[in-house]
């Protein structure tokens, strides 16, 4: 019982890491921006010339794009997923 305690607690730990929830926020963020140019493409989708705010959309989304590939390296060298996934293996060996 002390042991699944202690799991409980090391996988909320690990489920509250900063890089975790640093990827949510700009995941969510990534889904806005692409909401948005998705609106601004119809709206000028008749267009000759796109405007530059759809360039300036495309950018910000790249560049929120970086900074998540930038995350899950870091994500990757410290194994977060990999122990996470551990932990909740033995969790469930323990019900």
């Amino acid at each position: 019982m002390i042991r699944k305690k202690k799991l409980e607690e090391w996988l909320m730990e690990l489920e509250s890491h900063p890089f975790l929830a640093k990827k949510m926020e700009l995941k969510k963020e990534e889904e806005d921006l692409e909401f948005r140019l998705s609106v601004l493409e119809a709206t000028y989708y008749n267009a000759h010339t796109k405007p530059k705010i759809i360039k300036d959309m495309h950018d910000r989304i790249h560049d929120v794009r970086v900074k998540i590939r930038d995350v899950n390296t870091r994500i990757n060298e410290e194994r977060l997923d990999e122990i996470i996934s551990v932990v909740r293996g033995e969790l469930e060996k323990l019900k």
